[in-house]
């Protein structure tokens, strides 16, 4: 029986019948290896998520943990954290990962905002999808660069054509309303009454020929509902109009998207190739209601902006803030090696992974990998290209097999396992009772698999994948079909 001031695994007080339900959890051989996980974590001085109170990501490794028969060696549902390490659940040593990330980062918190995060932390992501929160999953990136300067600030390096200055109709850090950061950074931008002409925001920022860019800014209805961001290449135009009442979005010499980050606030994409070397206006427009970027204005409509950024790759990034210079973010780096190899099958067993398909700028950028030290022996999860991944499974620096796993949407949820041996694999997708891939060629692995990496391999040798990932999970054995089929569902 719990005693007198007994405490649910949350840290709320128990009274009752459920002071006797909590009682009979704690006994609970999954319970047990919860908390065990997070006294060693709270021990550590681990940072918590914010959502650890809710429950959901002890649900989300329950559900793992007993969806088997085979217990898994290891399990990392991504919860507790400090500076430069994320914690597993199993083992309980030997296998918590190193993070490395040589600046801060963004992030969307639990309350719906975008959120830094130091340098070093690993980045627990609540955005889901619709602007709304979750339960977090770990947000794995490459470097990036916004090429865009003062991206909080309109008011600056940006030129204004037939807007209303500042200081009178358009409003600079207005307290209208909230910023994606929950804060009155945020611009509102208002037309003058110019005749059948472009009213609008630009700055010029220098472009390679042959180079893919992708430029984006957070827009909010106001009186006007729509905005272009527009840039004229080469004598072409290339623009996107994005509709922040309906939340579409329409493309002319370009690939167009839209992001629903909440509040009303929408994250509006254009991604383009540069066909000449030279510095390129990139603006944007207010529309009038018909979605035209050239109309007489009223002298009293606009828009709210906020956050702009370009960078190169045909990929949105997490946001990264300017003021008089470029800003960059450094490479999530996540992996751990030596001693876990003991949790890992040598010559036959199985990995899943619960991840989030995403574009990235290059193919073969890694969503896992559980690898040798010498890169010559691996089971490997990469993008292929912007619509497909591959399972590659390479044994003494020979392609046992490098295939797709089928056609996937981006921003969907996906479960994988991969029942790996000789003469015998195979990989199951979302509880689909057909493999998606079988091989029964075999093999030998020549060195011993010692190394385990989260959104990228070779121990980011091989650059990131852009991915939140919610479990990674392996098993010394291979698994049954049936129980692979039964992980993924």
């Amino acid at each position: 029986m719990p005693t007198r001031g007994s405490k649910d695994p949350n840290g709320r007080a128990l009274r009752g019948r459920r002071a006797h339900t909590t009682f009979a959890l704690l006994s609970d051989p999954v319970r047990q290896i919860w908390d065990a996980f997070n006294n060693r974590a709270n021990t550590a001085n681990a940072d918590a998520p914010e959502a650890a109170v809710n429950g959901c990501l002890y649900d989300r490794f329950k559900g793992l943990y007993t969806k088997t028969a085979t217990k898994p060696s290891l399990v990392i549902v991504p919860a507790r954290f400090k500076s430069g390490t994320l914690y597993s659940q199993i083992p309980s040593s030997n296998a918590d990962f190193t993070v490395t990330r040589n600046t801060a980062a963004r992030r969307f918190d639990s309350a719906g905002l975008i959120a830094s995060v130091a340098s070093g932390i690993p980045r627990l992501d609540y955005y889901t999808s619709g602007g709304v929160t979750g339960c977090p999953a770990l947000l794995v990136e490459p470097s990036g660069t916004n090429l865009c300067l003062q991206s909080e600030d309109f008011g600056t390096s940006w030129s204004r054509t037939r807007i209303n200055a500042f200081g009178s109709g358009s409003v600079l850090n207005t307290t209208a309303t909230l910023d994606p950061l929950g804060t009155n950074l945020a611009d509102y931008i208002q037309e003058d009454t110019s005749a059948s002409d472009s009213h609008r925001m630009g700055q010029s920022i220098a472009i390679t020929s042959g180079t893919t860019y992708t430029y984006t800014c957070f827009i909010k209805s106001a009186e006007r509902f729509q905005a272009s961001l527009y840039v004229f290449h080469n004598s072409v135009e290339r623009y996107g109009i994005f509709n922040t009442n309906a939340g579409t979005a329409t493309a002319t010499n370009s690939t167009v998207g839209i992001e629903n980050f909440g509040n009303g606030w929408y994250r509006c994409r254009m991604t383009f190739t540069a066909t000449t070397t030279i510095s390129q206006a990139f603006s944007v427009f207010i529309c009038d209601d018909s979605g035209n970027t050239s109309y007489t204005g009223t002298g009293t409509k606009g828009i709210y902006i906020f956050g702009a950024q370009l960078e190169t790759g045909s990929v949105a990034t997490s946001y990264i803030p300017t003021t008089t210079g470029t800003g960059s973010r450094s490479a999530d780096v996540i992996s751990v090696t030596g001693a876990v190899s003991g949790s890992i099958g040598q010559q036959s067993g199985t990995v899943y992974c619960e991840f989030q398909f995403n574009n990235t700028t290059t193919n073969n950028a890694g969503v896992f990998s559980v690898e040798s030290t010498n890169n010559q022996n691996r089971i490997l999860l990469a993008n292929a290209s912007p619509t497909t991944c591959n399972v590659q499974l390479l044994a003494n620096n020979s392609a046992i097999f490098t295939t797709s796993i089928g056609t996937l949407t981006v921003g969907q949820y996906y479960k994988i396992a991969v029942g790996y041996s000789s003469g015998n694999t195979k990989v199951y997708l979302n509880g689909n009772s057909t493999p998606v891939i079988t091989n029964t060629s075999g093999y030998t692995m020549a060195a011993a698999l010692s190394r385990i990496c989260l959104g990228n391999y070779e121990n980011a040798a091989v650059q990131a994948t852009n991915s939140r990932i919610r479990s990674l999970v392996l098993y010394a054995e291979r698994l049954t079909d049936a129980e692979m089929i039964a992980l993924t569902t």
